[in-house]
């Protein structure tokens, strides 16, 4: 019901042709992607480091490293998908 009441509120946003909104879409996720490409930097040498160390559960630190990334990734794919750009 979420993504029905989310496609109908973009769509109506859309429609306009003077809307501000469209300018905002494509910055805003290309700096969403930025910043999980940074975020997995960043997760990739705590994780590097945590392993060099020797410490344990760098697998589970991993995935919460990785799980950030991809909701990311996938938040800026769905808000490109759902005003279709």
């Amino acid at each position: 019901m979420l993504i029905i009441a989310l496609t109908f509120f973009f769509n109506a946003a859309f429609a306009q042709e003077d809307s501000g909104l469209q300018n905002y879409i494509r910055p805003v996720t290309n700096i969403t992607l930025v910043i999980g490409a940074f975020i997995g930097a960043i997760g990739g040498i705590r994780l590097y480091f945590k392993a060099q160390d020797g410490e344990e559960d760098v697998s589970g630190e991993f995935w919460k490293w990785a799980g950030a990334c991809i909701f990311l990734v996938l938040s800026s794919i769905v808000v490109k998908l759902f005003t279709g750009f």
